[in-house]
């Protein structure tokens, strides 16, 4: 799970269920403020917080992740 510019911070009982999930390692939280750090222009020209260039940040940097996780697992 991914929280888009912190909005999991807006919905406080769902927060809570998430860390407790990653804390349970049945899922993977995974902040990406980080990600966007000096980035600018992300958005789309229509206003969505996201477009093609946040789309391909959020993609090779799961990949990372997910790459790095899966090869864990495999060993």
């Amino acid at each position: 799970m991914i929280s888009v510019n912190r909005e999991l911070e807006n919905y406080p009982a769902i927060k809570r269920k998430v860390n407790e999930l990653d804390s349970k390692g049945l899922f993977k939280y995974v902040e990406v403020k980080k990600w966007f750090e000096n980035v600018e222009n992300f958005g789309t020209p229509e206003g969505h917080g996201w477009g093609v260039k946040a789309h391909k940040i959020i993609g090779e940097n799961l990949s990372s992740i997910i790459l790095k996780d899966y090869m864990k697992d495999i060993k």
